[in-house]
């Protein structure tokens, strides 16, 4: 999709590929709903999974210690606010994900 999104000439079939693709990407977030039931370091191993991060990557992204970055995915440790800002935006999903509201879909938290 980003290889898509990248090419310097577009057809008229690179286009209509690109907006099926987001097409099919948005219904299938739309269909994974998340709830009050996933925590938000829950959320966070989550993308550090999908984005072949590990902690220590996350520490060197926040510039905090890899002991604070382990209490904040063991949910010993709440996210400051600046740790909401630098995980949404690298991850590109809204901060309100790290506050859930019952019924928000992954389609209306990413940015």
């Amino acid at each position: 999709m980003e290889l898509l999104g990248e090419l310097k000439k577009r057809t008229k079939d690179i286009i209509d590929e690109i907006e099926l693709l987001q097409l099919l990407i948005d219904k299938y977030d739309s269909e994974k709903l998340i709830s009050n039931s996933i925590p938000p370091h829950e959320l966070l191993k989550a993308l550090l999974v999908e984005h072949n991060m590990k902690g220590i990557d996350l520490a060197q992204l926040l510039q905090v210690s890899p002991g604070l970055v382990s209490d904040m995915l063991n949910g010993k440790k709440a996210f400051s606010k600046n740790s909401i800002r630098i995980i949404s935006e690298h991850f590109r999903v809204k901060q309100e994900a790290f506050n859930c509201v019952v019924g928000t879909t992954l389609l209306e938290l990413r940015c």
